[in-house]
């Protein structure tokens, strides 16, 4: 029995029970498993419970084995890292700055956000996101976040881009050739890239939200068929094999170069360093050194932290949207690496982010930015009108969302599509009267909106 196996259960013991969803948990110590469990239920329906051969939706987790088979055909010179995105899928706009691999697995692309813009033009989690769909909608885009290499801002754009790439270059799609060149190799036989939305995925877990009154949980799913930015389907079992290859790498030509350059950093054109590497994050915790990577997506909620000075590895992976599992294994890492965790300092509780005040506007202000107004780049039309002194937007047959002026020509929406907030900036004409806006999510920045014309 593993020596902290009780305290560990009491650590998840609220989620413990045939009534919940809940989380696997794995414990890897010096490449060996030695504490696997599943709290909680797989399927609440069929009355599954979760075990350590449960299959999770990984999320973003995901993202390290697509750049793994970036690394590998890098590694077989079959790409280079400093490659242009249009060298292989010309479907890719040309921004007149090239992005390259590396921007992409790094997240300093400037790429614009594929599931904001799909937000943004009214596309649903339950709808069907086909390859097709995410070329066109990325194919419409006129302009970049920033300038690639300037910033990091996290885009999964890039990362389905990337899948495509390996397509390009081997003619196998990213799931096929992860199978071949990275989970057979290592033995990863619970593990599949869902590459269409009506696969059959082996002991899949099925994702829950608490229902909105409190009472019970409803289901979560989604349709992505495109897959890079997340698609992968594991279990602790497999992860743990996963993590082994990082100490005694055993893909491709058996180098420790491989893992080097999993774990490699770029600094920003000014030479701020970053801590993204190829699809895992350094950083530490209570003085140790850390490698980590954590998910989320519709009833997904997924990490694993990595502790290599302590050859320990802590994988969390849940189907319940409200589930922390970062926070589930730094409680499990302060028990089990007690003795060489420095003292906890409280850090102060997070900010919370400014809320700029209302600007009062009277009717005639509000007016003014009313009417019908087309983006080429979403295939949309937004309205916005003034409903009881109130600036409204709506689109695609749904609800009017509030907007509220935060400065002359600028409003927000503080609750869109429940995605978070989102900023319009109108722009005005030679007559002054309002001639569109600009759309900004915190991954997309800068979408284009003009006064429609009545032939749209």
């Amino acid at each position: 029995m593993f020596q902290y196996a009780t305290e560990i259960d009491q650590i998840f013991q609220t989620w413990d029970s045939p009534s919940s969803p809940g989380c696997a948990l794995g414990i890897v110590r010096h490449d060996e498993l030695v504490y696997a469990r599943g709290y909680g239920m797989a399927n609440l329906e069929l009355g599954v419970p979760i075990a350590p051969d449960s299959a999770f939706y990984l999320a973003s987790v995901s993202k390290q084995f697509t750049a793994m088979a970036i690394a590998l055909l890098v590694e077989a010179q079959q790409l280079k890292l400093t490659d242009h995105v249009r060298q292989y899928v010309p479907a890719a706009p040309d921004f007149g700055t090239p992005v390259t691999i590396a921007h992409m697995i790094r997240h300093t692309s400037g790429l614009r956000d594929y599931l904001d813009l799909g937000f943004m033009a009214g596309k649903r989690m339950e709808d069907v996101w086909t390859e097709a769909d995410f070329l066109a909608q990325v194919g419409r885009q006129k302009a970049l976040n920033f300038a690639p290499g300037a910033q990091y801002v996290y885009s999964n754009t890039g990362y389905v881009l990337l899948s495509l790439i390996v397509k390009r270059v081997t003619g196998m799609s990213l799931g096929a050739f992860a199978q071949e060149r990275i989970f057979a190799p290592l033995g990863m036989t619970q593990t599949v890239f869902k590459e269409h939305h009506q696969q059959i995925i082996p002991n899949r877990v099925s994702g829950y939200s608490s229902a909105a009154d409190g009472n019970g949980f409803v289901n979560e799913y989604h349709n992505l068929q495109v897959v890079g930015d997340g698609g992968l389907y594991s279990t602790v079992e497999d992860l743990a094999r996963w993590d082994a290859n990082f100490y005694v790498n055993r893909l491709g030509q058996g180098s420790p170069a491989l893992i080097e350059m999993m774990y490699s950093t770029a600094p920003l054109i000014d030479g701020t360093p970053q801590t993204y590497a190829f699809g895992l994050g350094h950083g530490t915790y209570r003085g140790l050194p850390i490698i980590a990577h954590g998910g989320g997506l519709n009833g997904a909620r997924t990490q694993m932290i990595r502790f290599p000075t302590q050859h320990c590895t802590i994988i969390c992976l849940s189907n319940l949207s409200s589930f922390d599992p970062e926070a589930m294994i730094k409680r499990v890492a302060d028990l089990i690496l007690a003795e060489h965790l420095a003292d906890a300092v409280d850090a102060p509780p997070p900010a919370a982010a400014a809320t700029p005040p209302a600007v009062e506007m009277d009717a005639a202000a509000l007016a003014a930015y009313t009417g019908e107004f087309y983006s080429p780049e979403l295939e949309v039309i937004y309205k916005l009108a003034v409903t009881d002194g109130q600036l409204t937007l709506s689109f695609g047959g749904q609800e009017p969302i509030s907007l509220r002026p935060i400065a002359a020509d600028h409003c927000q929406a503080d609750h869109f599509q429940d995605e978070g907030e989102r900023k319009l900036a109108f722009t005005r004409g030679e007559n002054g009267a309002v001639a569109g806006f600009t759309l900004s999510t915190g991954r997309a920045w800068g979408v284009q909106f003009e006064r429609a014309s009545r032939n749209i």
